[in-house]
């Protein structure tokens, strides 16, 4: 399994929990962290994105979620405003 993510203008994103397997994939069950952080001048308003609805917080810059084992791959996107 493996995560995507998008960082919109304004800020950058990152995957804090290390892979599990090679070429950055994940196992199931793995609680995996992500975080985004604002630009200067920017806020962090929101993970969006096709699977935001599995984070535990998609409002908070750092939040997680469980891989499930349901599709081979998440994606995320962080969303700044001014």
């Amino acid at each position: 399994m493996s995560v995507a993510l998008n960082n919109g203008q304004g800020g950058t994103v990152q995957i804090l929990t290390p892979p599990d397997g090679p070429n950055n994939t994940y196992f199931l069950g793995t609680i995996i962290t992500i975080q985004a952080t604002p630009n200067a001048g920017y806020e962090f308003t929101n993970w969006n994105g096709p699977d935001a609805g599995l984070l535990d917080d998609p409002n908070a810059a750092q939040t997680s979620f469980t891989v499930d084992g349901n599709q081979a791959s998440y994606s995320f996107t962080g969303s700044f405003v001014l």
